[in-house]
């Protein structure tokens, strides 16, 4: 079977699910290609509109916050139009396949408008990579949507396909243990292991976080993973070791060896840390998306949630002073952690999509051989 995958690198959480997905189909003997319309064919354009998204979430929240939670997509439906028209010989490439799949809410929704155009009949699916779903995905012309498995899914149409497959994320097995980490590294394998992120574009307040980290009573090493940002932090301590690091391909290895951690609600660090059993401690989610995930996490005690500067030091504090409730954060985490979800979600996508094009094909080949 022929796959295209759609992405869009706005995060760098896309482009992994994508991917990943990407390497679970080749796995499979299909043929996977990604597209990446919104980069490649007006490249001015996508970096302006990722000034515009960056100013939108910093000086305008609650703009962004009701334009992302629109509960009703008609309100954008001239945005869509206009830019489905605008990219649709990228995406009517990208239709070309056996069945598609989009990581991004916007490419699904210009997707299924190019093909709503076009009337064409190629299977289109949304795939999740936050912990919920955009009205976006709800397109009449979205064959199936892709969910984490905890979502809240009333939102979907009744004529609609929803699949609780989790998130496309991968993490290998744990080798490493805590110590040697921490002695690879250099750090007191004695002190908790604090490990703050702020996702890959490092859109997150460290120095606000790292202030109230020093103010912790108990001597931890804390290692603040900056992304693709570049800032300055006085990481001087009585008693505190702390770290700035630059992105890393030893994540996963400092998430498998943390004890907590602090972050910002991305979809994709969420479901590693998920998979990793690793306490977590929401600050500073950006608006609409990640504050649902922080919002889906905390509902099923998955996560914990600092709305102040203070409750960083408190709540960290409180989980470091008391192992037993750590322990519960990672059996609650163990009860929604799903493995294999690119497995799943290609597996189904392609029964489903089979499902989906098979009856009309033998529909046709049966009126043809009687005309």
């Amino acid at each position: 079977m022929h796959i295209h995958i759609l992405t869009a690198s706005f995060g760098n959480g896309h482009n992994q699910a994508a991917f990943l997905l990407k390497k679970t189909a080749i796995a499979h003997k299909d043929t996977v290609s990604v597209y990446h319309p919104l980069e490649t064919t007006a490249p001015s354009l996508y970096k302006m509109s990722k000034k515009v998204y960056g100013g939108l979430l910093f000086s305008f929240p609650e703009a962004w916050r009701k334009l992302v939670l629109a509960k009703n997509p008609s309100s954008l439906s001239a945005v869509i139009t206009t830019l489905s028209r605008l990219y649709q010989k990228s995406i009517e490439k990208a239709l070309q396949a056996d069945l598609v799949l989009s990581v991004h809410p916007l490419l699904t929704a210009l997707a299924a408008e190019v093909k709503k155009r076009k009337q064409l009949s190629i299977p289109l699916y949304s795939v999740a990579t936050d912990y919920w779903t955009s009205p976006l995905a709800s397109h009449p012309f979205v064959n199936g949507v892709f969910v984490s498995e905890i979502e809240d899914t009333k939102w979907a149409r009744e004529d609609q396909d929803v699949f609780p497959a989790g998130i496309p994320v991968e993490i290998g097995e744990k080798h490493v243990t805590k110590k040697e980490c921490c002695l690879k590294n250099g750090w007191d394998p004695k002190k908790p292991l604090l490990l703050v992120s702020g996702g890959g574009e490092g859109i997150f307040p460290y120095r606000k976080v790292g202030e109230e980290l020093k103010k912790l009573k108990i001597p931890s090493t804390i290692v603040m993973l900056s992304g693709t940002s570049r800032w300055k932090f006085d990481t001087t301590s009585y008693q505190h070791d702390i770290h700035m690091l630059p992105f890393t391909d030893c994540f996963t290895e400092y998430l498998h060896a943390a004890d907590l951690l602090i972050s910002k609600a991305g979809g994709m660090t969420m479901t590693e840390a998920v998979l990793c059993e690793v306490p977590i401690l929401v600050y500073s989610p950006l608006p609409g998306h990640e504050e649902h995930n922080a919002r889906c996490l905390t509902n099923r005690q998955a996560a914990f949630w600092a709305k102040t500067p203070l409750e960083i030091k408190q709540k960290t504090e409180e989980l470091l002073l008391h192992p037993l409730e750590i322990e519960r954060a990672k059996r609650r985490l163990r009860h929604i952690k799903k493995k294999n979800s690119a497995e799943i979600i290609i597996s189904i996508a392609k029964f489903h999509a089979l499902q989906a094009v098979l009856p009309s094909q033998v529909h046709g080949k049966y009126r043809d051989s009687h005309e």
